[in-house]
């Protein structure tokens, strides 16, 4: 069996830099917040509530990968809707550009 390896790209969010790939438990994560429709997601690509969606899992994903916990030492998840509270549209736009060549590799 061959081994593929991800792209990946760095995000800093809240002072801390995230290693960021698109991989399976991202989009299960994805899927599940489209009520297991992930088609719905990958044709509003470029939406807000996608990147945000996407954003969310990865973030998720990179925080469990590189153990980085939340100040109770639980592990770190966030949220579209977290995310929509913190970022700006230009933030979330920019992410959205970075982040989409992932989700298309």
């Amino acid at each position: 069996m061959e081994t593929t390896k991800l792209k990946t790209i760095d995000y800093e969010f809240e002072g801390r830099v995230y290693r960021l790939e698109c991989n399976m438990n991202v989009i299960a994560y994805v899927q599940e917040e489209y009520d297991g429709n992930l088609f719905q997601a990958l044709d509003r690509i470029h939406g807000i509530k996608s990147t945000l969606t996407f954003l969310a899992g990865m973030l998720t994903d990179a925080a469990d990968t590189q153990g980085i916990k939340d100040e109770n030492g639980l592990p770190l998840v966030f949220t579209r809707k977290q995310l929509g509270r913190k970022l700006t549209m230009h933030q979330t736009l920019e992410a959205g550009t970075r982040i989409y060549q992932l989700i298309q590799a």
